[in-house]
């Protein structure tokens, strides 16, 4: 199995399980179930984890349509 590489610290990346070999060892998936428990107990979610970033603007998105039904009954497309 490849050796986990070492990325701030303590944490460890082993990110390439379709390429890595070993994955069958014993322990190995009861290692990685430790890991997943103990970072789920590390980082515990909050109800609401966007509160913090305001409140986004869609209106941005919207166009103003001349003619909104022209399409449909012509089938010919507004904008061709």
């Amino acid at each position: 199995m490849a050796g986990p590489a070492s990325v701030a610290g303590d944490v460890f990346v082993d990110a390439l399980p379709y390429f890595d070999q070993g994955y069958d060892a014993p322990g190995v998936r009861e290692a990685a179930a430790a890991l997943v428990e103990e970072e789920t107990r590390r980082y515990r979610p909050t109800k609401n984890y966007l509160s913090y970033l305001p409140t986004p603007d869609f209106s941005a998105f919207e166009v103003q349509e001349k003619y909104p039904f022209c399409y449909y009954f012509t089938r010919i497309h507004m904008f061709a």
